[in-house]
């Protein structure tokens, strides 16, 4: 491969879309080899967009580079039921990115690149902060995709549709826009944003607010950077540009855990007492100990097991929130299953989960997987699913203590025969009767790991 010296020396285009090329390997990474400096405001950032930018990060680290991003955390519920109640806005801005950064950290692939990044923060050459909208007393998300980067001489802006995800820049169909300093008929615009991130950055853009994350997230990146380091960990980030492993074609069905994939000890005890509970039972795993993994790992022992007796297996994932389920279907593509994502209009879904079913039933595939949220699952179109089909059915539910309240519980089908919840606090708040609903359905709490 030749050095890129410059920006000019890139060969970067004025537009990349999905149907006409990568914008990874042939965009983000030329323009980050060729900066000593990258600008990058988006509506997401998880520690997935920093295996994006993993790659083609020695250059940069090579030349001294510097790193400033803003971003918007996710608000759950929670979160602004704490705002309303007057809790400081700082701090709950901060409680969610973090959470946001600790949940993408389950993903050893983000963590990898994550780690690459750890020098540049303890030389204080990465900089992040949150943005959120404020409008009177209401706060909202902060959702423009804008990037800047720059030589010594030039500089190119991008924005479009692209987040700075995993699957925002992979998986998804994407388009951006690039103005590059040196054209006349891109100066202008490109200047333009230039100028807007500066604005954003120093708290000068009107309706937003932004804040210093930085040091908040130092613990976490430091970690990462650990574990990245972790000579046991062969995980591999492939050097085509993309953070990810290769999807494989999808011919059965079958979810496979992938070979690049080092399921830790303690993940292998949980998946072992789950087993040993007849496929029931709830693991209490915090945040960033990568239950999603595990639970993967199992539904693969359990398709695996089931395939050698000659049964297809319907996997059906329930997670409270569409961001979960699209983290959700990273994950499962990387086990070597193309999911359905069951949310939003039931026309988009429903044909396909029944031509599943039928598939499943002819035993032409050997299984599938179903992901969706909880209000979509505790909805008729949803349910009607479940009760037509017959065959063996593994549920998983994604913060399982939610799927304790009255109105969704008597949902959960009875005739799932294997059952796996996951949460960090399966107990729910003031609800015995919730806390003993989950634990009839899922089993007893079989596995625990708090923070590491």
């Amino acid at each position: 491969m030749h050095a890129i010296e410059t920006l000019r020396d890139a060969g970067l285009g004025g537009e990349y879309r999905s149907d006409r090329g990568n914008v990874v390997d042939e965009f983000y990474v030329p323009a980050l080899r060729a900066s000593t400096e990258y600008d990058r405001a988006v509506g997401y950032f998880t520690a997935s967009v920093l295996a994006v930018i993993g790659e083609g990060i020695e250059e940069f680290t090579r030349r001294a580079g510097t790193m400033r991003v803003v971003a918007s955390p996710y608000l759950l519920a929670e979160d602004i039921a704490d705002i309303e109640a007057g809790y400081e806005l700082r701090a709950v801005m901060e409680k969610a990115a973090l959470r946001d950064l600790e949940r993408a950290t389950e993903d050893v692939r983000a963590v990898r690149g994550l780690g690459k990044l750890g020098a540049l923060i303890a030389e204080g050459r990465l900089d992040m902060k949150l943005a959120y909208v404020t409008a009177g007393s209401r706060v909202g998300m902060y959702h423009e995709k804008i990037g800047v980067f720059r030589d010594d001489h030039d500089l190119v802006a991008f924005k479009g549709s692209a987040n700075e995800t995993l699957s925002g820049l992979v998986g998804n169909f994407e388009s951006i826009e690039v103005f590059r300093s040196w054209d006349e008929r891109d100066r202008e615009r490109a200047l333009r944003i230039s100028k807007d991130f500066d604005d954003l950055w120093h708290d000068k853009t009107p309706l937003l607010r932004v804040m210093p994350f930085t040091d908040a997230a130092k613990q976490i990146i430091e970690r990462s950077s650990c574990a990245a380091a972790d000579p046991d960990d062969d995980t591999v980030i492939p050097p085509s540009g993309a953070p990810i492993t290769v999807i494989r074609e999808d011919r059965t069905g079958m979810l496979t855990i992938p070979p690049q994939l080092r399921v830790r000890d303690y993940q292998k005890r949980a998946v072992t007492q789950w087993f040993a509970q007849q496929g029931r039972g709830i693991l209490r795993m915090a945040t960033g100990t990568g239950k999603t993994l595990t639970a993967l790992s199992a539904a693969a022992q359990v398709t695996k097991m089931l395939h050698k007796a000659g049964e297809p297996l319907l996997t059906v994932v329930i997670a409270p929130y569409q961001h979960l389920v699209d983290q959700w279907a990273m994950d499962i593509e990387w086990f070597g299953v193309r999911p359905l994502r069951a949310y939003e209009s039931t026309a988009s879904w429903f044909p396909h989960a029944s031509q599943m079913l039928d598939s499943l039933a002819l035993h032409t595939t050997r299984g599938g997987v179903i992901i969706t949220t909880n209000k979509t699952f505790g909805e008729t179109a949803f349910q009607s699913i479940l009760q037509r089909y017959r065959g063996q059915l593994l549920l998983i539910a994604d913060e399982a203590h939610n799927l304790g309240a009255r109105h969704i519980r008597s949902k959960l089908p009875d005739s799932a025969q294997f059952r796996l919840g996951l949460s960090a606090t399966p107990e729910r708040w003031f609800d015995d009767e919730g806390t003993t609903a989950l634990t009839d359905y899922f089993g007893p709490v079989v596995f625990e790991l708090g923070p590491r």
